[in-house]
């Protein structure tokens, strides 16, 4: 069984280059439904083989009327399932978590995966994602290599990642940064950490402008 996180390629030390694809259904779970959504999705997902990446179920805190999504990545030349599931089985997978979701949240979204580099996925589960929107993004992902590649060693395993949106970016904006760690207070540490090094200020004074959009918190509930 693959072990990936969060839009994700195979576990490596180091990789800036991936443009894998993400596509991001949030969920707003109905109270005390929690547990009933995740043995739905293991139980849906977890036989599953995929071409390529996988799919994962996320917990998410601090965004207003999504406590939940469902994660797809992958290459998009090589995507989906190896077997087709039997006719009638998406519609009664969505059927049973309409049942569980209620309001569901418009804002879904479709990524692509620009810049990443790669941790231990089993460790770090907890997520920060800052939602941006950049002027410049050849000036933004140069910046956001260089930060990355000088930080490794601050960074300990920790997955750190520049994403583009496709479509359907959350209150328009363009892009977003992601940052694994242990939890929240692991999460917390680390950015201070990052941010009292030279290296971010040579990042800040390379990226060009960048309006930071909406912040929030997801950790890896399933994966598959």
């Amino acid at each position: 069984m693959k072990k990936y996180i969060f839009i994700l390629i195979a576990m490596i030390s180091y990789s800036l280059t991936a443009q894998n694809s993400v596509r991001v259904y949030n969920q707003n779970v109905i109270p005390g439904k929690a547990g009933d959504v995740v043995n739905l999705f293991n139980n849906f997902f977890g036989e599953a083989e995929y071409k390529s990446g996988g799919v994962m179920l996320q917990s998410v805190s601090f965004r207003n009327n999504v406590t939940h999504r469902i994660v797809f990545y992958g290459d998009p030349s090589n995507w989906g399932e190896v077997e087709q599931r039997p006719q009638g089985a998406w519609s009664n997978f969505l059927g049973q978590l309409r049942n569980l979701t209620f309001p569901n949240p418009q804002d879904s979204a479709l990524l692509s995966i620009i810049s990443w580099s790669s941790g231990d996925t089993e460790e770090f589960k907890a997520a920060k994602i800052w939602d941006i929107n950049v002027e410049n993004p050849s000036k933004m992902k140069a910046a956001f290599d260089e930060l990355t590649e000088k930080n490794q060693d601050i960074l300990g395993g920790r997955s750190v990642g520049l994403v583009q949106y496709d479509a359907g970016g959350p209150d328009g904006a363009t892009h977003g940064i992601v940052l694994y760690g242990k939890n929240l207070n692991d999460l917390t540490l680390k950015e201070r950490e990052i941010r009292s090094t030279k290296q971010f200020a040579d990042y800040v004074s390379k990226r060009g402008n960048v309006e930071y959009v909406k912040t929030y918190i997801v950790n890896v509930v399933s994966r598959f």
